[in-house]
């Protein structure tokens, strides 16, 4: 699994009020949204009026598709008329299954998937406590 991300800061002069802000990031996650498959919210910043911090977030199983995905997503809000994008940074991580750890409760998935009856591989059997 690939997940990719990026930390978007966009500059709105237009903006007078929260409100004025407001509606501007609304339009341009909405916009990002319904194009594309991907989390787009507002994550900093959300009480200063000038300025909107937006995550983008998307999950792929290739790297290449994952970094490409969130180019298009990011050139698509770019483009924006009603922000200036003023920074981007992106981050392309490589997520496998030696990366969870059933035991800290990191892949909730695999327990979710266990058959009735089935015995918890973590489960001490000579354990007390129960």
């Amino acid at each position: 699994m690939v997940v990719g991300t990026a930390r978007l800061v966009f500059a709105i002069p237009s903006a007078s009020s929260l409100k004025d802000k407001r509606s501007v990031v609304r339009r341009v996650i909405e916009r990002a949204r319904a194009r594309f498959d991907a989390a787009v919210a507002e994550v900093e910043d959300q009480d200063v009026h000038r300025r909107a911090v937006i995550g983008v977030a998307v999950v792929s199983s290739d790297a290449r598709h994952a970094t490409s995905m969130l180019d298009t997503i990011i050139a698509s809000m770019a483009a924006s008329t009603d922000a200036q994008m003023v920074s981007r940074k992106t981050s392309v991580q490589r997520l496998g299954e030696h990366d969870f750890d059933p035991r800290l409760g990191a892949d909730l998935a695999a327990d979710a998937i266990r058959l009735p009856g089935e015995r918890d591989p973590w489960d001490d059997e000579d354990s007390d406590d129960r």
